[in-house]
């Protein structure tokens, strides 16, 4: 995947109420990597290129200060994966989100931190493992977990690519743009 997180813009501005959580599935574009050596394990070989597949703009998210530089995409949150149009160049991301607080959960962007996710390869797509998001409110952390194992979905078994950084290493980051920090409301 890629080298540094991806913010997606969902077609339209979501809003989840307290206490519900819904699963989605996005469509990220990967990257091409050129090994040499041998190869046997996915990785093992001497990166001698790399780059995306699709080019993305460059977006910050976060504040001035501690904010991070990241890729940006704009791209359709489906409820279903079937829904999703088949691509040779994007794995499907199941996403579950989860609002714990006790208010609705609006937003329009979602920073998915990429360099977590392995990419699988399953019978007709390829996938990444599964992220679960947890959102107890704006005051506090959101917590982003990437599962880690591939998805049950597709038969997707097979390890194409693994992570740029072990799950292990996760700490909370800021996942949401929230609608009010920009209306006010």
């Amino acid at each position: 995947m890629m080298d540094r997180p991806l913010i997606v813009r969902p077609d339209r501005a979501l809003v989840l109420l307290p206490g519900e959580q819904a699963r989605f599935f996005i469509s990220l574009p990967v990257w091409f990597r050129l090994l040499i050596g041998k190869t046997v394990v996915p990785e093992s070989g001497r990166r001698l290129q790399e780059f995306p597949v699709i080019p993305m703009a460059n977006a910050w998210f976060g504040d001035p200060v501690s904010g991070e530089l990241c890729y940006f995409i704009a791209a359709r949150l489906y409820p279903e994966f079937e829904q999703i149009p088949y691509s040779s160049v994007h794995a499907v991301c199941p996403l579950w989100i989860s609002n714990e607080s006790d208010k609705d959960l609006s937003f329009d962007r979602i920073c998915l931190h990429t360099e977590f996710l392995n990419i699988y390869r399953g019978t007709r797509r390829f996938w990444t493992n599964e992220v679960s998001v947890l959102f107890k409110g704006s005051d506090q952390e959101t917590r982003l977990q990437p599962s880690k194992s591939a998805p049950t979905l597709d038969g997707a078994a097979v390890l194409v690519s693994g992570s740029r950084k072990l799950i292990e290493l996760w700490h909370f980051k800021k996942t949401f743009d929230l609608l009010k920090q920009f209306t006010g409301f």
